[in-house]
């Protein structure tokens, strides 16, 4: 649109031109209370300074990002290098950033007015340097449209005007204010609001100080006493001035405190006490600083102003006046700088403070990532969008929490009498208790459960494997044997889950180097690996929770009659620990198969590019090449990995499921499957047969040979050669 089709199509306020109407041309004054503002509410006032002080040092502080928008609609890039943000960091040859915005926000806060002027090379340039000006010394011009025709800053010798383009409102100088009630120019001091505190304040801080002059002690009166010889009881004026005055020098001042007054000619001194309104000023005092800091927005307990408890401690407080305070006054500035300064680097130019960058707001940040991660509606993409991280491939999936089981449903699990101490062991072993660890004379042994729909027969079949209180070496053998039996089942349940996401990945990875070059094939392929993690993750936390509460259920059924906690209670508290644990284990364990992967990966690739290349292999015989080595691998780390995380989760569950019982004195014990499988040391890594007997208490660590500290076998603090498949098992015994 031309200049003079946007002058004649504009649409104008009426209110605005006709407010203008009879001040155009003619300077509108600066209001003159400036100067009383600036020295009786932050030069004299203590309370009144230090408001200021930490709001505009505070808001000083803020990081500043420079972004941009390549095209409308898309989100904006942050810029590491810019001319704005050069400027924004170093605004004049006299400031720095955090000095130039001080400032601005003090200018702000004092007065309600703050100007900021830009000095370019040309009309059209950018500017190269930005500088804060007094407020008092800008009056503003209006226009024939309401807009301002001018700025006028006067100088002591010069005055200097700013002009304003009447259609954009666009000048060299920028002016923000609060708002006014009464003045469609000038914004209104916050002081303004606390005049009457801030005088109390400043009259309390006078008196005290007069007292002090006076010896700290309170005025009296010097009477005369009548007689013949005076009986009107009075003074010469000669002599009563100079009394006076020899009062004066004598009695006034610090120096003079504690001072002895000798009185003669029948004078007589009577000291006048305090009266409770006396009494009262420091009070008042303490009330007028809560005033001055309310105007400002700053809580009472960051000034250390006492008789305030609003809030519970200074952390709360700090975050209150970030909220309520400096946020809003930086979502001001960033608005009116972007409006005024950012256009002139470029149309997709934007200013934008970090609000990350505060300390002070750590806290919420953290409650609103672990609220955000907790909720069970989102995909993985819109908990990364709601953070401020970008969407990810295969993201838009939603994870839910497949191994919560009703709490009612444990009541099904059959129940024996127990006695405490006494455990009912002396049957002889079963078919199933003499074959070997790891196959079982069951039937349907070749059968995967599904745990989540046949849990209870689980947890019956865990009823008879008393952890709890074992009473010899031979309880504590049959018990390892029976649970691995069943680590067995819920390993092979996850072994042919991962086996077949693992394949599916094979089949991916071979599909995806289709028509590419050997030299991006690598690329392709870690990308796709990168992708199955969310897929992984689910599998994983489904499994691994599942296993947790069956092992954990194991000991809590064992163990109940020995805990003085409430058994519904004890259960609460066990699956709490059980969301917990899965929550931060899973992750850990996706980003360690996930890393191992590309690892390996990284190590076939190029083995089998360069070999395929060097015999004349086409892109379709390579693209074949890595199915089937990518088919191999999987196989053996899907082994791997469902044997170690079922391990872990079992022995975790227990564990937790032991603490939760609360039993006093209760002890936890290593017990090693005792084969020639079992870590023996024999290579200088993990010695399980030394560990065989060993007992700590349940808070405890065990030290594991040759130096690891684990909570118990399965531990991921031990590093992959403690974990990896170990059949180990946690018992539990008083005292």
């Amino acid at each position: 649109m031309s200049f003079w089709a946007r002058l004649f199509n504009r649409k104008q306020s009426m209110a605005r031109t006709a407010l203008a109407f009879n001040q155009v041309g003619q300077p509108v004054q600066t209001p003159r209370n400036y100067e009383a503002f600036s020295k009786e509410g932050y030069q004299v006032n203590v309370i009144g300074f230090k408001c200021v002080s930490i709001i505009s040092r505070a808001a000083a502080s803020v990081k500043w990002g420079v972004y941009s928008k390549a095209r409308i609609g898309m989100e904006p890039v942050e810029l590491n290098t810019h001319p704005l943000l050069d400027l924004i960091n170093k605004p004049n040859p006299l400031q720095g950033k955090a000095a130039f915005f001080e400032s601005v926000f003090a200018y702000y806060l004092i007065s309600g007015n703050s100007y900021i002027e830009s000095v370019a090379p040309g009309d059209r340039s950018p500017p190269l340097e930005l500088w804060p000006l007094r407020p008092d010394r800008i009056r503003i011009i209006p226009g024939p449209i309401g807009l301002p025709a001018a700025y006028e800053f006067k100088g002591s010798q010069k005055t200097v005007l700013f002009p304003v383009d009447q259609i954009s409102g666009n000048s060299a100088l920028l002016h923000m204010k609060t708002f006014h009630p009464t003045d469609p120019w000038y914004g209104m001091s916050p002081i303004e609001s606390a005049v009457y505190s801030i005088d109390q304040h400043n009259e309390a801080g006078k008196w005290n100080t007069s007292l002090l002059q006076n010896h700290a002690t309170p005025s009296g009166v010097v009477s005369v006493k009548q007689d013949a010889a005076n009986p009107m009881g009075v003074l010469p004026d000669v002599q009563f001035n100079n009394f006076k005055e020899e009062i004066k020098r004598k009695m006034s001042g610090a120096d003079n405190a504690g001072r002895v007054l000798f009185l003669e000619g029948g004078m007589d001194w009577k000291a006048m006490g305090f009266s409770p309104k006396d009494m009262d000023w420091l009070e008042g005092r303490k009330m007028a600083s809560r005033d001055i800091a309310l105007a400002f927005g700053v809580p009472p307990i960051i000034l250390n102003i006492p008789g305030d408890s609003t809030f519970a401690n200074y952390k709360e407080a700090r975050l209150s006046l970030y909220e309520d305070t400096i946020i809003p006054l930086m979502d001001n500035i960033q608005d009116e700088l972007n409006k005024w300064l950012s256009p002139k680097f470029g149309d997709n130019i934007e200013l934008r403070y970090d609000v990350d960058s505060i300390p002070a707001l750590e806290q919420k940040r953290t409650e609103k990532f672990t609220l955000i991660s907790s909720a069970g509606f989102l995909s993985i993409n819109e908990k990364r969008l709601a953070v401020g991280y970008d969407a990810v491939e295969s993201g838009d999936i939603i994870l839910v929490a497949s191994g919560l089981v009703d709490l009612n449903t444990f009541g099904d699990v059959p129940e024996t009498e127990e006695v405490p101490g006494v455990i009912e062991d002396s049957a002889p072993e079963s078919e199933e208790d003499q074959a070997p660890n790891g196959d079982s004379t069951d039937d349907g042994q070749n059968e995967i459960d599904d745990v989540e729909e046949n849990l209870g027969k689980h947890l019956n079949q865990f009823s008879g494997y008393k952890q709890v209180n074992p009473l010899s070496k031979r309880d504590r053998q049959r018990i390892v044997k029976k649970l691995n039996l069943e680590r067995d089942k819920l390993s092979d349940a996850l072994y042919h889950d991962l086996k077949e996401e693992f394949d599916s990945m094979a089949d991916a990875i071979g599909n995806v180097v289709e028509g590419l070059e050997p030299k991006t094939a690598e690329f392709a392929v870690l990308k796709t690996i990168s992708s199955y993690s969310a897929k992984l993750s689910v599998i994983l936390s489904k499994h691994y929770k599942r296993s947790l509460i069956a092992f954990g259920e194991n000991i809590l059924q064992s163990g109940k009659a020995y805990s003085p906690v409430e058994e519904t209670k004890t259960r609460a508290k066990f699956l709490d620990a059980v969301n917990r644990i899965t929550a931060l284990h899973v992750a850990e364990s996706i980003s360690a198969i996930e890393g191992t992967n590309i690892k390996r990966a990284r190590v076939k690739i190029k083995n089998i590019i360069a070999d395929g290349v060097a015999d004349g292999e086409s892109l379709p015989d390579l693209k074949e090449t890595l199915k089937t080595e990518f088919a191999l691998l999987s196989d053996s780390r899907a082994r791997v990995i469902a044997n170690t995380e079922i391990g872990t989760a079992s022995n975790l569950g227990s564990l937790e499921a032991a603490k939760s019982l609360e039993i006093p004195g209760l002890k936890k014990e290593w017990v090693p499957v005792i084969d020639d499988r079992t870590r023996d040391g024999s290579n200088g890594d993990a010695d399980h047969v030394a560990m065989e007997g060993v007992s700590v208490n349940i808070d405890e660590k065990f030290t594991v040979p040759p130096d690891a500290s684990m909570e118990g076998p399965g531990d991921p603090a031990g590093g992959a050669s403690q974990i990896c498949s170990c059949r180990c098992v946690l018992t539990y015994g008083r005292g």
